[in-house]
């Protein structure tokens, strides 16, 4: 028995194999076609798991467009976008989609990780900064005037003695939360993670420079849950966060890829090992 499929290989969906082609199966090849457009590479030469298409890895695109092209290209008809029309408004409104999972380390990151049956280890490095000539500019520009009035305090002191009374007290409330603004920013931007899991206990430490400010150590039996942190307003980088109880720990920053990989990566390993225990 033989029959004949009207479509190339890797742009056509599971139900035109079938001869059951429906008009949302234009929209798994137009889903394809814009991987092989991304990737460089043929769907059909890309990773796939359960029937889909694994190109999130390869690409570095926006999190929620990745996404939109993941429903195009969704095995399941029930799925998939039901008609053009609605492929349209959700790409105008990107962030009403469901996040990806992906199981492969996103293109760029320079997470490490390290997985055994026994343990995981995850090193979340600082968070790679780019700036770009005219952010260059004016940060040499603010630095010129500031860095004028940082040396004339510091004369200051050195006439009157280091005394909080120099400073107005006015001041001192704004200095202290200028303070602690600065020093999360330093975090934030410098500060490293390390995780490491193993079936009865885990650790978490953070460092600066290479040098441990805080760590962390519980049973693995008591996290809860493992999600994105929590943030108030239209953060671009945000961490993973463990619940321990009424306790929450939060990585250094990471992308949105990374964030998902990560996520994904600690609840499989925690499966398994509840399985194997």
């Amino acid at each position: 028995m033989t029959f004949t499929v009207v479509g190339t290989y890797g742009y056509v969906p599971i139900e035109q194999f079938a001869g059951r082609a429906v008009p949302v199966s234009d929209l798994y090849a137009l889903g394809a076609t814009l991987i092989h457009l991304l990737t460089r590479v043929s769907p059909a030469d890309l990773p796939h798991k359960n029937s889909r298409i694994q190109f999130v890895q390869q690409v570095s695109v926006d999190l929620n467009f990745a996404n939109w092209i993941s429903k195009l290209t969704e095995p399941d008809l029930a799925q998939r976008f039901s008609n053009a029309r609605q492929a349209k408004t959700a790409l105008k409104n990107k962030h009403t989609l469901s996040l990806p999972i992906t199981n492969f380390k996103p293109k760029g990151s320079h997470i490490q990780l390290q997985k055994y049956p026994n343990s995981l280890i995850i090193k979340i490095p600082k968070y790679h900064i780019k700036i770009n000539f005219m952010t260059l500019v004016i940060v040499c520009v603010l630095t010129r005037y500031t860095s004028k009035y940082f040396f004339q305090g510091i004369d200051l002191l050195f006439e009157k003695g280091f005394s909080i009374d120099v400073i107005p007290h006015f001041l001192i409330p704004a200095i202290i939360l200028f303070s602690v603004i600065a020093i999360e920013k330093l975090l934030a931007t410098f500060g490293q993670t390390e995780l490491y899991f193993e079936p009865e206990n885990f650790e978490i430490k953070w460092k600066l420079f290479g040098l441990c400010y805080e760590q962390w150590r519980g049973k693995t039996v008591l996290i809860n849950i493992i999600d994105e942190e929590k943030l108030v307003g239209n953060t671009l980088h945000q961490g993973v966060t463990l619940e321990i109880g009424v306790k929450q720990i939060t990585s250094a920053p990471l992308s949105n890829m990374e964030r998902r990989w990560i996520i994904q990566e600690i609840k499989e390993w925690l499966k398994l090992n509840k399985r194997l225990s």
